[in-house]
């Protein structure tokens, strides 16, 4: 085990150790939806004209306020039964990082009662967003 390693036999130092990586991941996890949903928004158009820089921020601001209850609610549970179950691997993540942009579309429908194809392609769009994130988390 590397010196810079906590000692992990004892209680409170193990419990520090596992938060402050919880809150990286959690971290790492908003910035990758901030800065993929701005990078989109750069290109995308708001009531029909270019979204442009404020834009960008506008989408990239609510796409990260969304974000922040689906990791608290979703994601952390997982990761915890994904660490119980030894099944702590990358594919298990993406898959559970896509899950979450179905439901949100299908059921909740934010976006208005859509037709399947474009209800389809709202969800792909935040299922990429969420295996990003899963990826980083």
């Amino acid at each position: 085990m590397p010196a810079s390693w906590p000692d992990l036999h004892t209680g409170p130092c193990l419990r520090c150790y596992i938060y402050e990586n919880l809150l990286k991941s959690v971290a790492l996890a908003l910035a990758a939806v901030f800065i993929f949903t701005f990078l989109v928004g750069l290109g995308s158009e708001i009531a029909h004209a270019p979204a442009g820089f404020r834009g960008a921020l506008l989408i990239a601001s609510v796409a990260s306020a969304i974000a922040i209850p689906v990791i608290l609610l979703w994601c952390l549970p997982v990761h915890i039964l994904l660490r119980k179950y030894n099944k702590a691997e990358l594919n298990w993540y993406l898959v559970c990082g896509a899950f979450p942009g179905f439901v949100i579309i299908f059921v909740l429908q934010p976006f208005g009662e859509d037709e399947f194809s474009t209800l389809l392609g709202q969800s792909v769009m935040l299922s990429v967003v969420g295996i990003l994130a899963g990826s980083v988390f």
